[in-house]
């Protein structure tokens, strides 16, 4: 089995590498029975919403974790669903009206600055 939490982290490391805002890992593993972690991102287009979206294919392709559902019926709010982690890519104006941020501020945060790329770690360019 992958370490989910690890697993956060290199997705926030990636979403970062490639562009990604304002990245926020909260972590809910005590207090919610569906998911254990959050990452919201920022980006400010929809070309850079979708790059980021194929980021996260990418390496959940290359891991063992699982997409359980992906909703991506606007241009400015994609959310994926790995089971235990939900990543929300959000443009900045989304971010700002639906203020996640704001539901899950009493849930910890989760550095990822500390993540280390393994030696044969890959990174996904753009198409």
């Amino acid at each position: 089995m992958y370490q989910i939490k690890k697993f956060a982290k290199k997705l926030a490391y990636h979403l970062d590498f490639h562009k990604g805002e304002n990245i926020v890992i909260k972590d809910l593993k005590n207090s919610n029975p569906l998911f254990s972690y959050l990452i919201i991102v920022s980006c400010d287009n929809s070309r850079k919403l979708n790059g980021l979206k194929e980021q996260v294919l990418a390496l959940v392709d290359n891991s063992q974790a699982k997409i359980n559902h992906i909703e991506d019926k606007s241009n400015d709010w994609v959310v994926i669903d790995l089971y235990d982690i939900v990543i929300h890519l959000m443009s900045t104006q989304a971010r700002e009206k639906y203020n996640l941020d704001k539901i899950y501020e009493a849930y910890p945060d989760v550095s990822f600055l500390d993540y280390k790329p393994g030696k044969n770690e890959f990174f996904i360019i753009n198409k």
